[in-house]
């Protein structure tokens, strides 16, 4: 019986820390109603659950933009991504990362749109041969940052 326990809370809590793809029917239809609302122009909407957060993977029809909404099970707007140009990252951004990071960063960054918060921009920055995402406000300050 404690074995049997054992693997069932095993199995329950890999299966919620990885990526499941989702058929739109499994949705919670406040998820989806949130999300038509907030997007709906999306196209190519693809479902995702991570962690007890849904994901839509979808393009904006009118730029043709590759983003990701995140919702919690009742509906709420968590934030949205969306990678953006250099060139549109604040000044104080790029010049934090040159200053602190010369040279340790890719040049792919995410936007990340919060709910009543702060947006948030994302690069990876390679220190000691190891990958990491840093996340900085508009104003070049580093920032811890959890999505929920």
């Amino acid at each position: 019986m404690g074995l049997c326990l054992l693997s069932a809370t095993t199995m329950m809590y890999a299966r919620d820390t990885r990526d499941i793809n989702t058929p739109e029917r499994n949705v919670p239809m406040s998820v989806k109603g949130t999300f038509h609302k907030n997007y709906p122009d999306a196209n190519g909407v693809r479902w995702t659950y991570t962690e007890g957060r849904w994901n839509a993977n979808f393009r904006k029809m009118e730029d043709n933009t590759a983003m990701t909404a995140c919702y919690d099970a009742k509906g709420r707007h968590i934030d949205s991504r969306l990678p953006v140009a250099q060139n549109a990252v604040p000044a104080k951004v790029i010049h934090r990362l040159n200053e602190k990071y010369p040279g340790q960063y890719t040049h792919s960054f995410t936007k990340i749109e919060r709910v009543s918060k702060r947006d948030l921009y994302r690069v990876k920055v390679k220190q000691q041969g190891v990958y990491k995402n840093l996340y900085l406000d508009k104003r070049g300050h580093e920032k811890e940052y959890a999505s929920r």
